[in-house]
């Protein structure tokens, strides 16, 4: 597994390939290694592959180039005890490998918290008030019964709010950096993230030696995106990356939600347009966010009409019994317990909502109907 983890991390590295065409290379030829070894003739037969990227893949000097830098960072992640996740592997986050962009491999360091069952993005301005630092607040403190992992991209700001927060709490929270794991930036929150390996983690898509350059925030705002259930606004301005990353969990069919503020606030500005033009769901609470996503009850009892259903499958049956032993349950998270494919898991689960045994909630999740 070793070898492959180098292939991957060297395949990434190739001028031209980018997460979507990475994955196509690695299912085409069931693994990245056989790409670099692979002859003219069966790289030309790849679907989509053009002339300059065919040059790319067969150029053996940039071949060797990335296989070198991928050996430095696999010595690298060992040494400082970094995970790999790899897209097609169990330990990736699930929500976030739902999404047609999402990273071709991660690095985490950290707990193993990136698949908890209830996940909440927050972003703000750099430049938060004191009043978006007290809603963070407040929303964060109301969350801390209900197991939620807090994400943030560890900014100046309402992301240090919501960091700080999550840890006061006791809620488990992690960073997505825009950057490599071999430095921190800003790096005023160097021990801010170190507190946060106890409950919660650091994550990238970038290798060690990455700046963080300015094209490398959206490329973080998607993966703040697409792990989460929803992403909250507290404070953002009519333009700015907090902006950005509810544009692309709309994009992704996920919960935007958005604090409001007064008209005549700069920092407000963007949270406001995003409710009036029902882009965003208003909230002012943790306890309306519970409500929104449907997490507001924690334990359901097993309602008298199921018996009535005696021709249900027993794969049906399993999925009844994973989403009340859970409350609420990820479409993702079924799909992986059953060991069936989503596309299977679609199907029953459209089955039982029609039966009225269970009702879909937003993000993917459902829970039984009462």
């Amino acid at each position: 597994m070793e070898q492959e983890i180098l292939y991957r991390i060297a395949l990434i590295q190739l001028p031209g390939i980018g997460d979507l065409f990475a994955k196509l290379l690695t299912e085409y030829f069931k693994g990245a290694k056989h790409i670099f070894k692979a002859s003219k003739k069966e790289l030309n037969e790849i679907p989509g592959v053009g002339r300059v990227l065919l040059a790319t893949l067969c150029d053996n000097k940039v071949k060797s180039d990335v296989l070198r830098r991928a050996e430095a960072e696999l010595k690298f992640i060992e040494k400082h005890r970094i995970q790999i996740l790899l897209y097609d592997a169990d330990d990736y986050p699930v929500k976030l490998k739902e999404c047609y962009d999402s990273p071709f491999l991660l690095y985490y360091k950290g707990a193993s918290v990136l698949n908890k069952q209830k996940i909440i993005s927050i972003v703000g301005t750099r430049k938060s008030t004191g009043y978006g630092a007290d809603m963070t607040d407040k929303i964060v403190r109301e969350l801390k019964n209900h197991d939620v992992l807090i994400v943030s991209g560890l900014a100046y700001g309402i992301d240090s709010h919501a960091h700080k927060n999550a840890l006061a709490s006791q809620l488990s929270t992690v960073g997505v950096l825009a950057h490599g794991l071999d430095k921190l930036y800003p790096a005023k929150n160097r021990m801010l993230a170190k507190e946060m390996l106890d409950n919660g983690g650091l994550l990238t898509e970038f290798m060690s030696g990455t700046n963080p350059d300015r094209e490398n925030f959206p490329k973080r705002n998607r993966i703040v995106s697409g792990i989460a259930d929803a992403t909250i606004l507290i404070e953002a301005a009519a333009k700015g990356g907090a902006l950005i990353t509810a544009n692309i969990s709309n994009s992704y069919g996920r919960e935007v939600l958005a604090v409001p503020g007064r008209s005549i606030d700069a920092y407000s500005a963007g949270c406001n347009a995003l409710i009036k033009s029902n882009r965003a769901t208003l909230v002012e609470s943790g306890d309306d966010v519970l409500k929104t996503l449907g997490w507001k009850e924690e334990t359901f009892e097993k309602p008298a009409q199921l018996n009535l259903f005696g021709n249900l499958s027993d794969n049906e049956r399993q999925i009844i019994d994973i989403i009340r032993n859970t409350g609420v349950a990820n479409k993702e998270q079924i799909s992986h317990q059953l060991k069936q494919k989503l596309q299977h898991v679609s199907g029953m689960l459209f089955n039982l909502e029609l039966n009225g045994v269970i009702k879909a909630l937003p993000g993917n999740n459902f829970q039984i109907k009462a």
